[in-house]
């Protein structure tokens, strides 16, 4: 009987929160790049190098989103990249340990947006940002936010599903 009751409270509170994932063919959340209409250059200079990435909150409430300082934000953006030659690939944060592991989101308001630094020069966070020394690389970039439903996101309210930004063109250069 208690794990019965546990689930139908999980239910519960995930429609309180007012069923924070999207439904098929929307989203309540926009992922995009400054200026994606523009190509983006990205110099590598150091380990502080960084682009944006925006999240808009496109519904008419607030909405939750895991701060990527946890485990169940840590992971949550990845991007797609194509060369010209039609190679694809998958950049992901690198695993890590959370010795303490707070569940801590931040809340858009909305209509408001939440700028992201992604610091692509740091080869201990990120793996496979084309950064060869003495290269330039041009490729397709999608950015990705892909939150899972758990027990924490429903407890919480924090937004669950997935989201792509639009593709665009991006020269890595270092």
């Amino acid at each position: 009987m208690p794990k019965t009751l546990y689930a139908l409270t999980l239910l519960l509170i995930s429609v309180a929160a007012g069923a924070s994932s999207p439904v098929a063919g929307g989203s309540d959340l926009e992922l995009s790049f400054p200026l994606a209409h523009q190509e983006q250059r990205f110099v590598y200079l150091d380990q502080k190098s960084h682009f944006h990435l925006l999240l808009t909150n496109k519904s008419n409430r607030p909405q939750r989103v895991w701060q990527d300082s946890n485990s169940w934000g840590y992971r949550s953006i990845s991007f797609e990249l194509t060369d010209a030659s039609g190679k694809k690939w998958r950049v992901a944060r690198k695993n890590t340990v959370f010795t303490r592991n707070i569940p801590s989101y931040h809340t858009i308001a909305s209509g408001d947006t939440l700028v992201t630094d992604v610091y692509f020069g740091d080869l201990d966070l990120w793996d496979g940002f084309p950064l060869q020394k003495g290269q330039s690389t041009t490729v397709r970039m999608r950015a990705v936010l892909d939150v899972p439903e758990s027990p924490e996101s429903a407890q919480f309210g924090v937004w669950t599903g997935r989201v792509e930004s639009t593709e665009i063109e991006a020269t890595f250069v270092r």
